[in-house]
């Protein structure tokens, strides 16, 4: 546990910086210019250069991705339904609930941490289990939440007009304009994301005999090098919102606990109890990486969705302020299990 803590504590105190130059509000306003820059710039760069200089495991286990796709929906499908029928929670309420506590911060925190704990060999597994993650995410809750905000809209417009029977004739009214936000939700997400395009350009060079010139290697390495303290600032920047949020008073305090209580604790025990079940599926150079992705805070990505999607940006800002600063004892606690 000690040696766990001393190689977190030097990440966190880059994240505690963060959130100390967060006070000064010119340096706040820096956020949204920093949070593109890492997501664009270094953070990309950082992957493709890693995984051009990792080994090539023997095998990817598809089982292992499989686990670390489906648990965190079985939990959100859970938290959704669990939150609307047994504490009536708002439909939004319940949506933002679910991605917060399963939605980890495997970008900035995870693919660091995964370095940090397991070395260099742990690259391709972290940023392969990170890609699963977001896919499932960044592709899988916008594509709901503008199902369902779009056909929330229609009924609303076709009841204002007086139909007696709204829903269908609306739907079949505007079918083809759902169908082309879907598309180009997906597209967006698997084409446009910069972290799926440097991971993918990263497997080609990988995989065939294709260099790049010293120069633009170097180029890139450089950049990718300051993706880990930036990610970090970004952070712990990210928690200033996050606590406006949680003093505000508006908050149901129940969800907020149960939030916690599930990325903390709940996702990574379930991801590990599938894993020893299933173990025949997980390697044993990937099981420390899936459960430590597992364990992760929150996403910052999340507060971004919660407010967009369902205007509940707080509850999802307080559960991710929450569990940023436990996990600096949540997650060695987890990885203690294996």
């Amino acid at each position: 546990m000690a040696e766990m803590l001393a190689t977190m504590v030097p990440l966190f105190l880059i994240l505690g910086l963060g959130f100390a130059i967060g006070f000064s509000d010119k340096i706040l306003g820096w956020q949204p210019a920093l949070n593109g820059f890492v997501f664009h710039i270094s953070l990309p760069t950082f992957v493709f250069s890693s995984m051009v200089t990792a080994p090539i495991p023997d095998v990817v286990p598809w089982g292992t991705l499989a686990i670390a796709g489906l648990v965190p929906i079985v939990l959100a499908i859970v938290l959704y339904f669990g939150a609307r029928w047994l504490l009536g929670s708002q439909e939004t309420q319940a949506s933002t609930l679910s991605v917060s506590a399963v939605f980890g911060n495997v970008g900035y925190l995870g693919i660091p941490l995964s370095i940090a704990f397991f070395g260099e060999e742990s690259i391709i597994p972290a940023v392969v289990i990170g890609m699963v993650h977001n896919m499932v995410f960044l592709l899988g809750f916008p594509l709901v939440r503008t199902t369902v905000n779009m056909r929330q809209n229609y009924r609303t417009l076709a009841q204002a007009g007086g139909s007696a029977d709204p829903v269908p004739a609306q739907q079949r009214k505007t079918h083809g304009s759902l169908t082309s936000v879907l598309i180009r939700v997906v597209v967006d997400g698997l084409f446009f994301n910069p972290l799926f395009i440097a991971a993918a350009l990263g497997l080609i060079v990988m995989l065939t005999p294709f260099e790049l010139p010293q120069v633009i290697s170097e180029s890139v390495a450089l950049l990718g090098a300051t993706a880990v303290p930036l990610s970090l600032c970004a952070v712990g920047l990210a928690i200033h919102p996050a606590l406006q949020a949680f003093t505000s008073g508006s908050l149901n305090y129940v969800l907020v606990l149960i939030g916690v209580a599930t990325k903390a604790f709940v996702v990574p025990a379930m991801t590990f109890l599938v894993a020893v079940v299933l173990s025949f599926w997980v390697p044993e150079d990937w099981l420390g990486v899936l459960v430590l992705m597992a364990a992760t805070p929150s996403s910052t990505t999340v507060f971004i969705l919660g407010t967009q999607y369902d205007r509940q940006g707080p509850l999802a800002a307080s559960i991710l302020s929450i569990t940023t600063v436990a996990s600096l004892f949540t997650v060695p606690v987890m990885l203690i299990m294996v």
